[in-house]
């Protein structure tokens, strides 16, 4: 009967490589002091800045200027049906830089090309992406909540 321990052995690889693929998802439970699907009201303090259908994008007054090392020009909180879902992060630095900071806590992405970044997907709770326009041009990251983004 040496198939029952044979096979006990490659069930118990395919599980710890099922685990491992799910430990290396991106989990943010929020960001900034907000949670995925809250309400606009819990930004405090802002302005509104972008309003198309059911989307609305709001940047908050005193709002932290950094991620990590890197330096921003800009930050969106976007809400759909008035539930947060987006997040995007305007740096002034290249698609180099907030890539290092973003993976020194989160890993290598998933998909990475000279202009772009992504780790999770359309099928995973989170999406998180850097691009950039041009190769040294300052980069843009997105954080997308998939769950509140239909």
């Amino acid at each position: 009967m040496r198939t029952l321990p044979t096979l006990a052995r490659s069930l118990v690889l395919i599980g710890a490589a099922l685990c491992a693929s799910a430990a290396g998802a991106v989990e943010l439970r929020g960001f900034r002091g907000l949670m995925w699907g809250d309400a606009p009201s819990y930004l405090g303090p802002a302005q509104l800045v972008q309003a198309e259908g059911s989307v609305a994008c709001y940047r908050r007054e005193n709002e932290n200027m950094l991620f990590g090392d890197s330096p921003l020009s800009a930050v969106r909180y976007c809400f759909n049906r008035d539930r947060l879902f987006l997040v995007v992060l305007d740096s002034t630095v290249n698609l180099n830089g907030l890539l290092a900071d973003f993976k020194s806590g989160y890993g290598a992405p998933d998909v990475q090309t000279a202009a772009y970044a992504r780790w999770g997907g359309a099928e995973a709770n989170l999406m998180v992406d850097i691009s950039t326009a041009a190769p040294g041009a300052a980069a843009t990251m997105r954080i997308v909540a998939n769950e509140y983004a239909r």
